[in-house]
């Protein structure tokens, strides 16, 4: 969202500060692309939800997914949908 002309910017930088601390975006191992979380009528398709973990929960996850059924049913409970990430520790 960064290069989006009305956002004030900051997820950049906030990611490059996460990984410079050891922290990894849990969801490039499953997706290269970001995966839509934010479902506010009128707005764009944004990931605006993330998971990060440090290297070894990482080494743990065995899925990863977005699940809209929250935010897109008739009645949403949210317009954020959750993420879910499985573990196999």
């Amino acid at each position: 969202m960064d290069d989006i002309g009305w956002f004030l910017g900051g997820n950049r930088r906030l990611f490059e500060i996460y990984a410079e601390a050891g922290s990894r975006d849990i969801r490039t191992r499953f997706h290269d692309d970001y995966q839509r979380t934010y479902y506010k009528s009128g707005k764009g398709p944004y990931q605006l939800d993330h998971v990060f973990a440090d290297s070894h929960t990482e080494a743990c996850v065995t899925s990863w997914h977005v699940d809209d059924r929250p935010a897109t049913a008739r009645e949403p409970y949210s317009d954020h949908a959750p993420i879910i990430v499985a573990l196999d520790a």
